[in-house]
């Protein structure tokens, strides 16, 4: 539950229903050459209103309002939604 905001008479509770997923890998040729490595991933959840739409939008903007969760009403339509990004990583140091 986020706190009670100046003005407002009640509390907001929001729902995280987009999860943003980065996978990161590096260009290994030196062992076999044309391939790729995965190296890590990095994921970010976010609250996405799911009011007008039913599928993933196609940008994020700090702008969109979050998903808000009410006990007023009798039904809430919620869209879950994720997105992956492949991402190089350049400069690397292995363990092995």
């Amino acid at each position: 539950m986020w706190p009670r905001q100046p003005g407002k008479t009640k509390q907001f509770t929001y729902l995280n229903n987009h999860v943003s997923i980065a996978i990161l890998y590096n260009n290994d040729d030196a062992t076999f050459e044309g391939t790729s490595r995965i190296v890590g991933f990095e994921v970010y959840p976010r609250s996405v209103s799911s009011e007008g739409r039913t599928g993933c939008p196609t940008e994020f903007k700090d702008t969109m309002p979050p998903q808000e969760i009410s006990g007023e009403a009798d039904s809430t339509t919620i869209v879950y939604t994720y997105s992956v990004e492949f991402r190089e990583v350049r400069a690397l140091r292995l363990c092995r």
